[in-house]
């Protein structure tokens, strides 16, 4: 089946670079979360903070009512990043996530099932990386200690068995990473090995990484967030009875620390 443009654009087939011209596309193709979020990134890259906010918090509340809650949570973060929220706005925004219905993506589970208090913890603090398709993310071998949780976009995560000379893949254990879902070795953090998979992007792709460090100290914290992760351990390897996200999700290919950094993967 032909892509339509917002298809083009939302997996980076087409990049709008121009604000006048990515408003004509949010009037010719209304009620596309994922575009009014694009949107909302090139206006607050353009210093727009207003609108880029109101636009973070129109995709958010789509995504919610679609029952993609990562994707949501991200945009309300990125909006309270902008403009500092009132108590009311982040309570009434908690109670949402946490009682809408989701499609059983394994990063929808984990934060749905945290409580405020150790959402916040969690993602108080991580990193913000946007990448092109084609582009590695990571390579086997690499040490990087960070949880990876998939925003957008498509992604092949292929396991390696790990010799002395060099990484031998297993390619039949290759696995295609959706939104909401997660890889990385922050967790268990009692193992500290070089990563074992080789994971580069099919599409255009946004992540959100959290290291190793920053989980410890919200475990500390809070011990809801460590049996969450390692429910969200348990789902990635398939220790659970529970579905996978790609039988539950086959047919859809698309679907904060309050200050954070922002990795361009495309720039390098």
């Amino acid at each position: 089946m032909k892509k339509t443009i917002p298809e083009y654009i939302i997996d980076g087939s087409i990049t709008v670079d121009s604000v006048e011209a990515f408003r004509g596309i949010l009037k010719e193709f209304p009620g596309r979360p994922e575009l009014l979020k694009m949107y909302a990134d090139l206006l607050a890259d353009r210093k727009r903070t207003y609108a880029a906010g109101q636009h973070y918090d129109q995709a958010a509340a789509l995504f919610l009512n679609a029952g993609r809650l990562f994707p949501a949570w991200v945009c309300k973060l990125l909006q309270w990043q902008l403009h500092q929220p009132s108590r009311d706005q982040v309570l009434e925004f908690h109670q949402a996530l946490g009682s809408t219905p989701h499609n059983g993506a394994p990063v929808d589970h984990f934060i749905m099932n945290l409580t405020p208090a150790e959402r916040m913890a969690v993602f108080s603090k991580f990193d913000r990386i946007r990448a092109p398709a084609k582009k590695n993310i990571l390579a086997a071998g690499e040490r990087r200690d960070c949880l990876y949780l998939v925003v957008c976009g498509v992604l092949q995560e292929a396991s390696c068995e790990m010799l002395p000379q060099k990484p031998r893949f297993q390619h039949e254990a290759s696995r295609i990473l959706w939104e909401a879902d997660c890889f990385g070795d922050a967790y268990p953090f009692s193992e500290q090995l070089p990563t074992q998979s080789y994971v580069h992007a099919t599409t255009r792709v946004e992540l959100v990484a959290i290291s190793r460090q920053h989980l410890i100290c919200a475990c500390s914290r809070f011990p809801g967030v460590e049996r969450g992760l390692t429910h969200l351990w348990r789902f990635r390897f398939g220790k659970t009875k529970e579905s996978t996200p790609q039988e539950v999700r086959k047919e859809k290919l698309y679907r904060i620390r309050t200050s954070m950094n922002v990795l361009s993967a495309a720039g390098g």
